[in-house]
């Protein structure tokens, strides 16, 4: 009779045990549900920002290619950086939908080696059109040796450009936003 009532107590507790974990399963998958609600509005920020740059580079590669005043290498070398730009910004954009998708399942940052000095004037040059838009030019200094940091480079590059475009939208024009890498 005692191990009877031990062996239905050992399969008690064991069941109890298996709906706690589908119990800590379920919690932790409406916690990142939940998490993603409240980044919903930075990740449209983000998404925005970037269908924003690439409508405005599509202005700026068809305003290009409509000059017949500018010499044709001058255009293709015009047009070559603006579809490098775009290309940036597509990847980017995928970049963050594919990390909505994998935090709905588990957030993954992508740490690799990156230029910081790279990643700086990539973003400085993504702005630029939105600073000339804005009469503000962004001054970019790198005074010290080329720094290499294991980071994420797409969020970082993000972080960057949200401080650029944020500080070009305060600064007065015309005005200029100083970027120093020191």
């Amino acid at each position: 009779l005692l191990m009877w009532t031990l062996t239905m107590r050992r399969e008690e507790i064991i069941k109890q045990n298996v709906r706690l974990q589908l119990m800590n399963r379920d919690l932790a998958r409406n916690e990142r549900l939940a998490a993603i609600g409240q980044m919903s509005s930075a990740i449209s920020h983000q998404i925005l920002q970037k269908v924003g740059l690439l409508g405005l580079q599509c202005d700026l590669l068809r305003e290009s290619l409509e000059d017949e005043s500018v010499p044709a290498e001058q255009t293709v070398s015009e047009t070559k950086e603006r579809i490098g730009q775009i290309d940036s910004a597509i990847t980017d954009l995928n970049t963050t939908l594919s990390d909505l998708l994998i935090f709905s399942r588990d957030f993954v940052l992508r740490i690799e080696p990156c230029s910081v000095d790279e990643l700086i004037r990539e973003a400085v040059r993504e702005l630029e059109p939105v600073g000339e838009g804005h009469d503000v030019t962004i001054d970019y200094q790198c005074g010290v040796q080329p720094v290499v940091l294991s980071l994420d480079r797409i969020k970082m590059k993000q972080a960057f450009l949200n401080l650029l475009k944020n500080a070009i939208e305060v600064s007065p024009c015309p005005g200029v936003v100083d970027v120093v890498l020191a």
